[in-house]
Order: C-alpha cells, then structure tokens, then sequence
C-alpha cells in the first residue's frame, strides 16, 4: 500500500487524505468534532453566516426625488447599490434586504432582494419593514393609512402576506421564538400600554395596565421597556414574557428608552430620545450599571447592538436637517471614538 510521510511518521494515504480534508474544513467552517464508538456523536461543519450592513442614501439635497438602497460590509466595503428605496432591513442571516421600493413620495411596498444583489421581488405589501424573525423566515411590515395602523407578516420564501388585527401600535418586534409579536398601543394621547400578537392564531395579549408603558424590546430572557412616572420622566424597566415580574432596572429620570441586546442578554444598548440631540448609553441588565457611550449629538439615533454585544451601529444629523447630511457610525460598546462607515446616510441596518 503506499503511503505518505507526516510530521516524522507514516501514513497510508487514505488516512493522510482525511485528515487534510478536516483541516481544511476547520478553516473554511471551524472546528469539526467526530468521536467514534458507543455514543459516538459527530459535530459538522456550519458555514458562517455572511455579515453586511444596509442604508439608503438620499440622491440631491433637501429637495429629494429618490433614495438607493446599498449593502456593503460593516468597513464600507465592496458597497453594491442594490435598488431605488427606503428603510431596508436585512435579514438575521444576511442573505435578504427587505426595503420600501420606489422613490420618495412613490412607495410601492414591500420589496426584498439578495444582500448580494440580483433581481427584485415585490410583495404588493404596502408599507416598510420595521423587523425580522429571529430564523429570517418573517418580516413584519407596518403601514400607516392615515386613522389605523396595518401590520402585516410576509414570508421571505413564498411571499404569502398575513395582516394582523391588532390596536393600532408601534415599535413592533419579535420574540426570540419569531412565534409573536409586541407592540406599544396609545390608548390616547397620554396613555400607552404593551401587547402581544400571536401570528398562529392572532390572539391579543395584554402585557402592562399602567398606562405608561412604551418602546418595548424583547430580549433572550426578558423584555426591556420604557415606563413613564408620574411626574413625566421615565426610565427603562424589565419585566418576564408573560408580563410578569416588572422592575425597574436604571434611574435616571431622563426618559431612556432600549435599544438593542446582546444575544446572550448580558448587555443592553440605551438611548436619550432625541428632540435635538440624543445620546447613547450601555447597560449592565443585571445590575443596572450605566455608562454613557457618546455626547449629546443632533439628531444622535441608534440603529442596532451587534449580536455579540461589543459594537453599535448609529446615525446622526439627519433629523431638522436637510436631507443627506446624515452620518452612518459604529461605536465599540466597552468605549473609544467611532468610525465613520457611510456619510450621506440617515438609518442602517446590519447583521453583525
């Protein structure tokens, strides 16, 4: 039988060419576990998810016709200008932008594309995207008629739409299990409450019944929340899936709103509302421990906490003032000056 030689010993070629074939796939998609024998149990390689970053940029100045939708890496490179839209939305696994289509003032829905370019496909949905499921099987899209907000969930594959009947609301977004979704509703101009949608059934939960519950955001153990006092300020607070076990994490009195998790849950990404200027803060969600992350800057927004937690994605400039003057930036969690990824921007989304 012939054989090879291999670090001073010798092996028959068979066996060389197998472990030539783990190692080159521990490089290609990490480590490949195998065990043989009585529960014998085999690891296979999982290809790593491609990781972009989305944002439309305004053609022209204040007076605007259209936006273009592009995708590039969270460095701003290899950008590919994807189509004429607003607000896209990439997928958690990176493969889909889900985006309003058309130009300004002449929307036609919902439409998604590759991150990677290529061919359209439109959903004749009306409205823009506003979240993902978890496994990139649904998007939530949300249109606003005028009197009633519509929420409707389209899946990616077939595009098959179903609208939810649910109180008019905002801040829409899955749970962890992309089986529900939860939504802030103004019972009037002074009152909010938080709800759940199941999409299998359509059946409406109510969470809070305090009147001052807003901008909820649901977390790998809990949801995070804006609760207002009764003096007017608020804070951010936690509380369980069902509703449950609310307490108030931060006590600032200064209205800070969440804004994105880690996957693991160990970090939470605050903001101060911004009228004119906003700032962004990091939380410890097990002790509450607040570090402020940025100045006050106009128009500061954050756009997302990447899932392991270590960096943000954020825009500022773009609100009360003209269009295109807006910055798209990261900014590392633990601290240190951020880095410009695109100028020109106003919102991003990534799947960092």
């Amino acid at each position: 039988m012939s054989e090879i030689a291999a670090r001073g010993r010798r092996y028959p070629v068979g066996i060389a060419i197998g472990v030539l074939a783990t190692v080159v796939a521990a490089v290609l998609f990490g480590p490949v576990v195998t065990r043989h024998g009585a529960g014998a149990t085999k690891r296979h390689p999982v290809a790593v998810k491609p990781t972009r970053l989305v944002y439309a940029t305004p053609f022209g100045h204040s007076k605007v016709a259209r936006e273009a939708v592009y995708s590039t890496t969270p460095s701003n490179r290899g950008r590919i200008r994807l189509a004429v839209g607003s607000t896209p939305l990439i997928s958690p696994n990176g493969r889909w932008v889900a985006y309003d289509a058309g130009p300004q003032n002449s929307h036609t829905g919902l439409s998604l594309i590759a991150a990677t370019g290529g061919a359209a496909r439109h959903a004749g949905t009306a409205g823009y995207p506003v979240a993902w499921s978890p496994d990139s099987r649904l998007v939530a899209v949300v249109h606003d008629n005028g009197y009633q907000t519509v929420i409707t969930v389209v899946n990616a594959r077939t595009l098959r739409a179903t609208t939810l009947a649910v109180p008019s609301g905002r801040n829409f977004g899955f749970s962890p299990d992309g089986r529900t979704l939860i939504f802030d509703h103004d019972e009037s101009t002074a009152r909010s409450d938080l709800y759940t949608v199941t999409l299998a059934t359509g059946a409406v939960h109510r969470l809070t019944h305090d009147g001052r519950s807003w901008e909820p955001l649901w977390g790998p153990r809990e949801i995070a929340f804006n609760r207002y006092s009764a003096r007017g300020s608020g804070d951010v607070w936690l509380m369980r899936a069902n509703g449950t076990d609310a307490h108030r994490l931060m006590h600032t009195n200064l209205g800070l709103y969440p804004a994105g998790w880690s996957a693991d849950g160990s970090r939470l990404l605050v903001a101060k509302p911004d009228m004119f200027n906003g700032r962004l803060y990091a939380v410890d969600p097990a002790t509450g421990a607040t570090r402020a992350l940025t100045p006050l800057l106009g128009g500061l927004i954050p756009q997302g906490l990447s899932t392991d937690g270590r960096t943000v994605l954020a825009a500022y400039g773009c609100p009360n003032n003209p269009a295109g003057s807006g910055v798209l930036e990261t900014i590392p969690f633990a601290g240190g000056p951020p880095t410009v990824v695109a100028r020109g921007a106003c919102g991003g989304s990534w799947n960092a």
